[in-house]
């Protein structure tokens, strides 16, 4: 995946190995890491953004068993925001969806509903179906 981890207006690359649930963080496309730890599982799906609107990305994970969602804002490893929002069968997409900071969405293909989180506090900011039911 890709994300500018550290602010300076160009996205590096990060490695997640689900089995061992290990992160990998190349900064600058140099072939080295600047950053590893564990943060995650076999099962989890993962995406980057900016949560906190600090121009610098961080990871989040949703674990479909449960419907959590859990964010590390400056990849450091640790928790900063956790919450339920969504179901096993659901799809997660990240957007700008206001100014200042990325949010979350998950589309439920059964229905055809989206369901969006604009500031991240596990609430539905706005939902409406679009699409066909799959």
């Amino acid at each position: 995946m890709s994300g500018d981890w550290d602010g300076d207006g160009r996205d590096g690359i990060a490695i997640f190995r689900p089995a061992s649930g290990y992160w990998y963080f190349d900064y600058n496309l140099d072939g080295k890491v600047e950053r590893s730890f564990r943060y995650g599982g076999k099962t989890d799906l993962i995406m980057s953004g900016d949560w906190d609107g600090d121009g610098k990305d961080g990871i989040a994970i949703f674990r479909p068993a449960t419907g959590y969602w859990y964010f590390d804002d400056n990849l450091d490893g640790i928790v900063d925001r956790a919450f339920r929002y969504g179901g096993s069968t659901d799809q997660i997409i990240r957007g700008e969806w206001q100014a200042g900071n990325d949010g979350i969405a998950i589309v439920r293909p059964s229905t055809g509903y989206w369901y969006f989180d604009y500031d991240l506090d596990g609430r539905v900011d706005r939902s409406f179906r679009f699409g066909v039911p799959a």
